[in-house]
């Protein structure tokens, strides 16, 4: 996985409904990868009795799939389509 010196912080956003979204910049990492070893991670929370902060993750590659989530994630979009005109 990505260890904490090669992730930067790139950006801070608050949504209409007052959900704030921190946004870094890591290296590519295959997405299946990332979703198995957040899994493994809740799990062992669970485990130990313990309810994970992030209990879920959404994979998304364009607008149309920020928007399926719903309004608890009206922050992203704008953040998504920065991140495709080449922001960074």
């Amino acid at each position: 996985m990505v260890g904490p010196d090669e992730v930067a912080t790139w950006t801070v956003t608050q949504g209409a409904h007052g959900n704030v979204g921190v946004h870094f910049l890591a290296p590519p990492v295959p997405a299946e990868l990332v979703l198995k070893h957040h899994g493994g991670l809740t799990e062992a929370g669970r485990a130990r009795g313990t309810v994970p902060e992030l209990d879920r993750l959404a994979v998304v590659r364009s607008v149309d799939d920020v928007l399926e989530l719903g309004e608890a994630v009206d922050f992203l979009a704008p953040v998504l389509a920065r991140h495709a005109q080449g922001c960074c």
